[in-house]
């Protein structure tokens, strides 16, 4: 929690090396990161993957969700 943490918001919230479309395309995730960014609790949200190929299936959410680091 941000208490334990002895902090007001974190800098980013991201997924890591997703590897399947349903990880990165549930609009109940990428509402929460927004409920979080909103709510102050969360300065930035985002989303890493391993491999170039998998970039593809990451479009969606991408350019439908206000991810702001790739």
């Amino acid at each position: 929690s941000l208490n334990r943490l002895e902090m007001d918001c974190v800098d980013l919230i991201q997924i890591h090396g997703a590897d399947r479309e349903a990880q990165v395309n549930s609009d109940e995730l990428w509402e929460a990161f927004t409920r979080a960014r909103d709510a102050g609790k969360a300065r930035f949200n985002g989303l890493s993957v391993n491999r170039h190929p998998k970039l593809t299936h990451h479009r969606r959410p991408i350019l439908t969700h206000p991810c702001m680091v790739v």
